[in-house]
């Protein structure tokens, strides 16, 4: 068994706030830190930002704070697939 401690990071996000142009920010605060074998779920009403994390973490939309990293290993293994 592996300690989870000794695997590997494939997505750290810290502090993230997304913020469009002129608007107050969309997501503020975002921090976690995805491991190789985690799974995550993102859960919000309509219009909390769920969306808006993601695009976010993939460079869709303005990151105004924070960080996020992807481990190079991964970067073209992310998608994000809009419902319309």
């Amino acid at each position: 068994m592996t300690d989870i401690s000794e695997r590997e990071t494939i997505l750290k996000c810290e502090e993230m706030t997304v913020q469009y142009s002129g608007s107050s920010p969309s997501a503020e605060n975002v921090t976690f830190e995805l491991k190789k074998g985690d799974s995550l779920l993102i859960v919000g009403r309509n219009g909390a930002g769920k969306s808006t994390i993601l695009k976010g973490l993939l460079g869709l939309a303005p990151v105004k704070y924070g960080k996020v990293e992807i481990a190079d290993a991964y970067k073209k293994c992310i998608g994000y697939l809009p419902q319309q």
